[in-house]
C-alpha cells in the first residue's frame, strides 16, 4: 500500500513538473494551482536569508600537507509567488589555507563582484528544483556556482513517514542514484541523502587529442588518480522552512563494488555509516591523497525583506540544475618575460635534468591561461626562434580564442594545420572567418585550406547547441568550394580529391560528385573520393523532395556503373559499397529500391568467379556474421538463394577480397583489423589496398569507429614492381640472353607467365600512387606519393628509409630543441559545489637531436660513414587535478620526468679488405635512464613546485667486475626506496641507470678480415682500442708468414699465442 502511494505520488509530481516547465519564471499574476503548500518560502513571507559556506580540500604532495579554499556568502532568496523565486549572493569572500597559514584572496575581486551582481530565477516545487533561469550574458562559471548553492536546497518528498526512498535525482552533479532517509523529532524533520557518484550520468567537456583516446584512457585515469566517493547531505526542516543543510564527500572503500540500488546486509551497513556520518565543523580527519573533499553548509539567518531585482534577468536562458562544463580557468599571474627567461635557460641540453620536459609543460599550461594579448606578445618573441610555434601549437588546440592566432584570414593559411585536429571547441569567430574565407579561395589555396576548414566545421557542429546555425554555415561552405569540382575550373586532381574528401567529412553532396564518379576519363583516385563522398551523404542537408530525387538518381546511375564490365574492378567494387550505404539502401524505403539492387547483386555473384564478385562474396561473408551491419539480412538472403556453395573456395592467391582479423585482447574487448585488396584483371600490383584498425568493447561511443584508416590507390605500377622484385629483361638491361633464359626458367609458373607478358611491353605510362589517411575519424592526408614510391622501387626500402632519416636529422641539426605533447587527455566536470573539477594527463617529449653526420660511401657501399651524436631525450608525464574557476583555484600537479643522455660516436669503414665498425662513448659517465618525480600546487598565487625532501642514499648495483675488465664498460642501477609515488596500487621509485667506461679506452672496434696499420689481420668480435695489453679485447688475431701462422687468442682478460 505504501509503495502504491509512493508511485502515485511520484506520477503526480512528474506530471506537475511537465505542466509547469513551459511556464516562464516571473512574478505571478494568478495563483498557480500546481504549487502546493510545501513551498521554499511559506505563504505570507517575502524572503529568506541564508549564510552559505563551501570548502574545497586536497591532500597534496603525497600527504605532506593540505590545501583548502573556503568561500562564504549571504544567500538572499525572494519569493515571486507560486513557487517561483529569485536568488542573489552578497558579501562573497574567498580564503585559502595551506596547512595552518590562512590568507584572504583579493586577486579575484572582479570575479567576486560579478558573482554578486548575478541574479538567478528558479522554480522549487515540493522539494524539486525543476528549472533555472539566468541572463544570456551571465558567465557560465558564476551560474554553475549558484547551481551548487541551489542543489543544497533540493530534497525529495520530505515526509517523515516515508522512511527511506531510492530515486534518480538531478542536481549540479548530474543525474545520480540517491538514497533518502527521513526522521522526525520534536517538530524537526531531518532529511538525509546519500549519492554514489559512480552512478552519476553527467556532461563532461573532454579536452583531448581525440574522443576515442579519452574513452579508452579516461577510465584508466579515473581508476589510478581518482577516489570512489559518495556525497551525503543532512537537511533539517522546522516551521516549514529549511533551517540548515550540511553536505560533504566521503571516500568509499577501494574494494567496494556494490551498486547503490542493491539491497543486502553490506549495503545496509554502508548506508548506515553514510547516514551516521559526522558533520561537525571541527572534523579534521585526514583525507586520501586521491580525494577532493567538498563540504557545503547552509544556515537560515532571517526572514527579513531583501532587495533582489528579479527583472535583472533581461534575456532569460532556461537551464536544468546540471553543471554546464566550460574550459575557463583563472588568469595566469606569470609575466611573459618570466616565461621567456625560463625557456632560454633550457635551450642548451647540458642544462637539462629529469624534469626538462616537465618544465616545458609547465610553461605551456601557463600560456593556456593567458589572454589573447599576452599570447600575441609571446608570439612576437623573435629570440626564441623555432620554439614559439612549438608552444603555441598546443595552445591553438586548447583555447578557442587562441586558435584565432593560428589562422591568417588574409592569406587563408594556418600556422599549424595539425593543431586544428585537436581543437575541441572552435569559436564562432573562427568559424565565421573560415566560411567567409572560403568564398575568396583560389585554386592554389584549396589543398592547404579546405580539409582543415572542414574539420573545424565538423567539430563546431558537434559542440554547437544551435544546430541550425551550424548547418547553414556548412551549406555556405559547400557553396563556396563546389566550384572547384567542375572541369571548367581547371582544378588539378589533388584539388578535386581534397574537396571531395571535405564533402565526405561533412556529409555533403551535389550533382558534380556523381559526374566525377561515373567519368571514365577521371583518374582512379578522383573516382574513389567521389564514390566515398556518396557513401557518407547526410540527409540533414537535403529536404524530402531532394532526398527522393537524389536517391533515385544515384541508384540507377550507380547500378549501371556496377554492371558495366568495362569499368575497372576497383571502380565497380567502390560502386557496390556506395550503393549499399545507409543513404541509398535504406530499409525503410526498401519497397521502392531494394528489389532492383538485390536482383542486380544476385546476378553478379552468380557469374563465374572473378575479381569483383570474389570481393563481394568476402564482404557479404563478414556482413552476415556482424549483427550491427545493415547488410546482414541482404547477405543471408543471397547466400540462401545461391547454388554454387564452393564458389568462394575457388579464389586464387591474387584475388580481390576483404579479410578481417579479430584479436581478443581481454574479456569483452577485442581489436578488429579489416584489410581490403582489389586486383585488376591484367595486373599484378593491387589497384586498391586498405587497412582499418578498430576496437570493440571500450565504450559504446567508440564501437567499431576506426582508429586508423589508410588506403593506397595505384595505377600502372607493375613495371616498377617487376623491376624491384624480378630484376628481369627488359627491366634489367645488364643481363645477357643466357642469364635471362636461366632466370626465367627458375621462376615459378605464375611469375614466369607474368614475366612473359611484360617482356613484350614497354614501361608503364603515367604510374600513380595516391595515399588516403584517416586518424580517429578525421581526414589527415590525401596526397599523391608516386615519386616516393618510385624512389623506393628504384633503390630499396632500407636505403630509402635511411636517406629520409639522414635528411631529417640534417634539417634538425643545430636547431632549437623539439617539443611536443603527443598525448593529452582531460575532462572538465562539475564538483558538488558548482565549481569546475578539472583532471588531465599530459605526455610530453623534449628532444635535442644535435648530430654530426658524414657519409662518403659510394654506390658500391665503399667508404666511410660516421655519426657523432650528442642527442638528449627527455620525457614527462604530468597529471593534474584542480578545482578551478575565475573565482578560485586550488589543485595539485604530479610530474614524472625521464632523461636519457648518452653521447656517442659511431664510425663504419668499408674497403676491399673488409669492414670495421668503431664505437665510442664521449663521456666516461652517462645517464642511460633517469626517472624522478615531484609535486606542485596551484593556488590563486600561481604555480609553485614542492621541494623534494632529502632522503638517504644507497650504493648503486652494478654489472660484475669481470664484465668491466673484459669490455671496459659497466652499467649501474641506483634506486631510492625512501621516496615513492603510487599509481593505482603500485609504488614507483626514482631510478637512475648510468653507463661508465674505462677512461683509458679510446673506442671499441668490431670487424672481420681487415688490415690496418696498427693491427694485423683479424677475425675479431670486439677489441678495445687504447688500453694496455692487460685487457686486449675479445676475439682472434691471425698473422701469416708464408706457410707459418701466428694465432693470437684474445679472451678479454689475457691473451695467449698458438703456433
Amino acid at each position: 500500500m505504501v509503495a502504491a502511494s509512493l508511485n502515485f505520488y511520484s506520477i503526480i509530481i512528474v506530471s506537475l513538473i511537465y505542466q509547469t516547465s513551459a511556464a516562464p519564471i516571473s512574478p505571478a499574476t494568478k495563483p498557480d494551482i500546481t504549487c502546493s503548500s510545501a513551498q521554499l518560502i511559506a505563504p505570507g513571507q517575502d524572503s529568506l536569508v541564508y549564510q552559505y559556506k563551501t570548502e574545497v580540500k586536497l591532500s597534496v604532495a603525497n600527504g605532506q600537507y593540505d590545501l583548502k579554499t573556503e568561500i562564504t556568502a549571504s544567500v538572499e532568496i525572494k519569493s515571486l509567488g507560486d513557487c517561483n523565486y529569485a536568488l542573489q549572493l552578497r558579501n562573497v569572500k574567498v580564503t585559502e589555507t595551506k596547512d595552518e597559514n590562512e590568507n584572504r584572496v583579493t586577486s579575484t575581486a572582479n570575479a567576486q563582484r560579478d558573482l554578486e551582481n548575478l541574479v538567478v530565477r528558479f522554480r522549487w516545487i515540493d522539494g524539486f528544483l525543476v528549472e533555472v533561469e539566468a541572463d544570456s550574458l551571465a558567465k557560465i562559471d558564476h551560474v554553475n556556482f549558484v547551481k551548487g548553492v541551489l542543489s543544497t536546497l533540493q530534497v525529495y518528498s520530505p515526509v517523515a513517514t516515508d522512511s527511506e526512498t531510492v530515486v534518480r535525482e538531478e542536481d549540479v552533479l548530474g543525474v545520480c542514484t540517491t538514497v533518502y532517509r527521513y526522521s522526525q523529532k520534536d517538530g524537526v524533520t531531518q532529511v538525509k541523502k546519500s549519492k554514489d557518484l559512480t552512478t552519476c550520468s553527467k556532461d563532461k567537456l573532454h579536452l583531448s587529442s581525440s574522443p576515442i583516446l579519452t574513452s579508452l584512457l579516461g577510465p584508466l585515469m579515473e581508476e589510478v588518480f581518482t577516489a570512489k566517493t559518495r556525497y551525503i547531505c543532512q537537511t533539517e526542516i522546522r516551521d516549514k522552512k529549511i533551517q540548515s543543510v550540511k553536505c560533504k564527500t566521503i571516500e568509499m572503500d577501494a574494494d567496494d563494488t556494490r551498486k547503490s540500488t542493491q539491497k543486502n546486509q553490506d549495503d545496509d551497513d554502508s548506508a548506515e555509516e553514510d547516514f551516521n556520518a559526522n558533520f561537525d565543523d571541527n572534523d579534521d580527519d585526514e583525507i586520501s591523497s586521491k580525494l577532493i573533499s567538498i563540504k557545503q553548509e547552509l544556515k537560515l539567518q532571517s526572514s527579513e525583506s531583501v532587495s533582489v531585482d528579479e527583472n535583472a534577468v533581461k534575456n532569460p536562458v532556461r537551464q536544468t540544475l546540471q553543471f554546464v562544463p566550460t574550459a575557463s580557468f583563472d588568469q595566469s599571474n606569470e609575466a611573459v618575460s618570466t616565461l621567456v627567461a625560463k625557456i632560454q635557460g633550457l635551450l642548451k641540453a647540458e642544462n637539462w635534468n629529469e624534469f626538462a620536459a616537465s618544465q616545458f609543460v609547465e610553461i605551456t599550461n601557463e600560456l593556456r591561461r593567458m589572454d589573447k594579448a599576452n599570447l600575441q606578445a609571446f608570439k612576437d618573441k623573435s629570440e626564441l626562434k623555432h620554439l614559439v610555434p612549438a608552444f603555441l601549437n598546443t595552445v591553438y588546440s586548447h583555447d578557442p580564442d587562441a586558435s584565432l592566432l593560428n589562422f591568417n584570414a588574409d592569406t587563408l593559411t594556418f600556422t599549424n594545420p595539425s593543431s586544428v585536429y585537436y581543437l575541441d571547441n572552435p569559436s564562432t569567430e573562427l568559424v565565421d572567418q573560415v566560411v567567409q574565407g572560403a568564398s575568396r579561395l583560389t585554386t592554389q589555396q584549396v589543398v592547404d585550406f579546405v580539409g582543415v576548414a572542414a574539420r573545424i566545421l565538423k567539430t563546431y557542429k558537434s559542440r554547437q547547441d544551435n544546430i541550425k546555425d551550424a548547418d547553414n554555415k556548412i551549406k555556405q561552405f559547400k557553396q563556396a568550394i563546389s566550384r572547384f569540382l567542375s572541369n571548367e575550373s581547371g582544378a588539378k586532381n589533388d584539388t578535386k580529391t581534397v574537396v571531395l574528401s571535405a564533402y565526405a567529412q561533412l556529409g555533403l553532396y551535389d550533382d558534380q560528385v556523381m559526374s566525377l564518379a561515373i567519368d571514365d576519363t577521371a583518374p582512379l583516385e578522383v573516382r574513389y573520393h567521389a564514390l566515398n563522398a556518396i557513401r557518407y551523404i547526410s540527409s540533414v542537408y537535403l529536404d524530402d523532395t531532394e532526398q527522393y530525387d537524389i536517391r533515385q538518381t544515384l541508384q540507377f546511375g550507380l547500378l549501371r556503373q556496377l554492371e558495366n564490365k568495362a569499368n575497372k574492378n576497383a571502380v565497380r567494387i567502390w560502386t557496390f559499397q556506395a550503393l549499399y550505404s545507409p543513404f541509398i539502401y535504406d530499409s525503410e524505403i526498401s519497397y521502392l529500391f531494394g528489389g532492383g539492387l538485390e536482383e542486380t547483386l544476385q546476378e553478379i555473384v552468380d557469374e563465374p568467379l572473378n575479381q569483383v564478385n570474389g570481393f563481394i562474396w568476402s564482404a557479404l561473408k563478414y556482413s552476415s556474421l556482424d549483427p550491427l551491419c545493415p547488410l546482414r539480412g541482404l547477405a543471408a538472403r543471397i547466400r540462401v538463394s545461391h547454388n554454387n556453395r564452393k564458389q568462394f573456395l575457388e579464389q586464387a592467391a591474387l584475388s580481390s577480397r576483404q579479410i578481417r582479423f579479430e584479436i581478443p585482447l581481454r574479456k569483452n574487448y577485442q581489436a578488429f583489423i579489416d584489410i581490403s585488396v582489389i586486383f585488376e584483371n591484367d595486373r599484378v600490383v593491387p589497384s586498391f589496398l586498405s587497412a582499418k584498425l578498430a576496437f570493440d568493447g571500450v565504450r559504446r561511443e567508440t564501437l567499431r569507429l576506426p582508429w586508423v584508416d589508410v588506403a593506397i590507390i595505384s595505377e600502372n605500377l607493375d613495371w616498377n614492381f617487376a623491376d624491384y622484385f624480378l630484376r628481369l629483361d627488359p627491366l634489367n638491361r645488364n643481363l645477357n640472353d643466357d642469364d635471362k633464359s636461366r632466370l626465367k626458367t627458375n621462376l615459378p609458373s605464375k611469375l614466369k607467365q607474368h614475366q612473359d607478358t611484360y617482356d613484350a611491353k614497354k614501361e608503364d605510362p603515367n604510374p600513380s600512387v595516391h595515399l588516403y589517411l584517416r586518424l580517429f575519424g578525421t581526414d589527415v592526408r590525401a596526397k599523391d606519393i608516386t615519386d616516393k614510391v618510385q624512389d623506393i622501387l628504384r633503390s630499396s626500402l632500407r636505403k630509402f628509409i635511411g636517406n629520409q632519416i639522414l635528411t631529417r636529422l640534417n634539417e634538425l641539426a643545430g636547431k632549437d630543441p623539439i617539443f611536443r605533447i603527443p598525448l593529452e587527455i582531460g575532462a572538465v566536470s562539475g564538483a558538488a559545489n558548482g565549481l569546475a573539477l578539472y583532471k588531465s594527463a599530459q605526455v610530453a617529449a623534449l628532444v635535442d637531436l644535435t648530430t654530426d653526420l658524414r657519409n662518403t660511401q659510394n654506390d658500391a657501399g665503399l667508404g666511410i660513414y660516421s655519426m657523432t651524436s650528442r642527442s638528449v631525450l627527455s620525457f614527462s608525464l604530468t597529471v593534474q587535478r584542480e578545482v578551478s574557476s575565475p573565482l578560485t583555484t586550488v589543485g595539485e600537479t604530479v610530474e614524472i620526468g625521464i632523461l636519457s643522455y648518452v653521447p656517442f660516436e659511431y664510425k663504419t669503414e668499408v674497403n676491399n679488405q673488409g669492414r670495421t665498425r668503431e664505437f665510442n662513448l664521449l663521456k666516461s659517465n652517462s645517464k642511460l635512464f633517469a626517472m624522478d618525480f615531484q609535486y606542485a600546487t596551484r593556488t590563486s598565487d600561481g604555480f609553485e613546485l614542492v621541494p623534494n625532501r632529502k632522503a638517504p642514499s644507497i650504493d648503486p648495483s652494478c654489472t660484475p667486475s669481470a664484465f668491466y675488465r673484459t669490455l671496459g664498460v659497466r652499467a649501474c642501477l641506483e634506486l631510492n626506496p625512501f621516496r615513492s609515488i603510487q599509481f593505482g596500487k603500485r609504488n614507483s621509485y626514482p631510478i637512475t641507470v648510468t653507463v661508465n667506461r674505462d677512461p683509458s679506452i679510446k673506442n671499441w672496434r668490431l670487424g672481420w678480415r681487415f688490415n690496418a696499420q696498427e693491427a694485423p689481420q683479424y677475425e675479431v668480435i670486439i677489441e678495445k682500442v687504447g688500453t694496455n695489453q692487460s685487457y686486449p679485447g675479445l676475439g682472434v688475431s691471425a698473422t701469416n708468414d708464408g706457410n707459418k701462422f701466428d694465432i693470437k687468442v684474445l679472451t678479454g682478460i689475457k691473451s695467449f699465442n698458438v703456433k
